[in-house]
């Protein structure tokens, strides 16, 4: 049996670079806390080539040749873990449950990655999709609940949380505690905000 695993979370979470480093074994630890150790771990191609760009991109509607490259890597060894980078639009288009009724032997989860809403705002800014008149917000509501949301739907499916936001990746609760670290951050925005004017007004 294999483990076909959706890696799934924000926009700028690193999902791209975190199954890259899977599957050359550059984090042993975590590999080990995922019960991924002496196995094979394989990525499909198609998940990360077509990306949708902008809303509508008609590159998405390529994404469903993933479900044949996964049945095609299932064949002969059936101890492998197979990485799928995926976006919302799998969510909508329920790409997880047709997988599932294709290979119903096979073991199938969601991996959601995360890190501190500050973290994926300051990457999300870097990006040159992101529009500079949002904020922490958009993060929050739209990139990460709304992803959350759609997850939480889905019948049936193991979900594991890793942290991508430090030096090392780590496990942890699912869902993250996005509220708890909205208020937080906010917070401490809010304090920024107030000594850089106190500091304009001493000068």
């Amino acid at each position: 049996m294999s483990n076909i695993v959706w890696i799934l979370g924000s926009s700028a979470v690193g999902k791209e670079t975190f199954i890259r480093k899977m599957i050359g074994n550059n984090d042993l630890k975590i590999i080990e806390k995922l019960g991924w150790k002496n196995k094979e771990i394989n990525f499909i191609e198609e998940s990360i080539k077509y990306i949708g760009q902008y809303r509508n991109d008609p590159i998405i509607y390529r994404r469903d040749e993933i479900l044949d490259r996964v049945v095609e890597k299932v064949e002969g060894n059936n101890d492998k873990v197979i990485l799928i980078k995926g976006q919302v639009v799998d969510l909508k288009n329920k790409r997880l449950n047709k997988l599932r009724e294709l290979l119903p032997e096979h073991r199938h989860e969601i991996l959601f990655l995360h890190a501190d809403l500050n973290i994926l705002y300051e990457r999300c800014k870097s990006k040159n999709w992101w529009n500079k008149k949002d904020g922490i917000e958009v993060v929050r509501k739209w990139l990460v609940n709304h992803q959350i949301k759609r997850i939480n739907k889905l019948d049936d499916f193991p979900i594991r949380a890793v942290d991508t936001g430090g030096d090392e990746y780590k496990l942890i609760m699912y869902p993250p505690r996005i509220e708890e670290e909205f208020k937080v951050d906010s917070f401490i925005n809010k304090v920024k905000k107030k000594y850089q004017k106190t500091k304009k007004t001493y000068r």
